[in-house]
């Protein structure tokens, strides 16, 4: 069983905090509000991580009524890297409030619970808070040589026991 279920859940991109996100992304673009009128809770409705800003205006578009254009389109565009910077605040936030260590030494054996495979804790991720970098079993000849590490979330791994010698 992972330690990290002693700890409250962590934060996501999704209600207070998107919105919150998309707000502070708004206050930034006063352009862009006084353009469209824009609203945070109709932006926030449409968009999650990973979405451009293309799809997102046509998303607008379509089920909000939006009338964009490419200029909004560029500047929508800059809202993913902006939650996601916000997301990882938040995330460091939740570390720093719960005193969260990694509950794995570097080195340890771990099943990656997300990808349902197995590997070897590298490092800490400096990036990505509350991560590990970890060395996949079974990689291939080209993934070895390019050094390919997964991004593991300490509370998305279990330890392996060790078979003895």
């Amino acid at each position: 069983m992972n330690p990290m279920t002693q700890y409250p859940p962590r934060p996501t991109l999704t209600g207070d905090l998107l919105k919150t996100a998309v707000r502070a992304f708004l206050d930034k673009n006063p352009d862009l509000v006084e353009k469209l009128c824009s609203d945070a809770d109709d932006i926030a409705s449409q968009y999650h991580l990973g979405m451009g800003g293309f799809e997102l205006c046509k998303r607008l578009e379509k089920w909000c009524d939006w009338d964009t254009d490419r200029e909004d389109m560029e500047t929508l565009d800059e809202l993913d890297y902006f939650a996601r910077q916000q997301l990882k605040e938040a995330e460091r936030r939740w570390l720093k409030h719960n005193n969260i260590q990694p509950p794995y030494p570097i080195g340890s054996r771990i099943k990656c619970t997300q990808r349902g495979r197995t590997g070897v804790i590298d490092e800490v991720c400096e990036y990505s808070p509350g991560c590990y970098l970890v060395i996949p079993d079974e990689r291939s000849e080209a993934e070895a040589k390019a050094g390919v590490r997964w991004v593991c979330e300490f509370e998305k791994v279990e330890l392996v026991e060790q078979e003895a010698a």
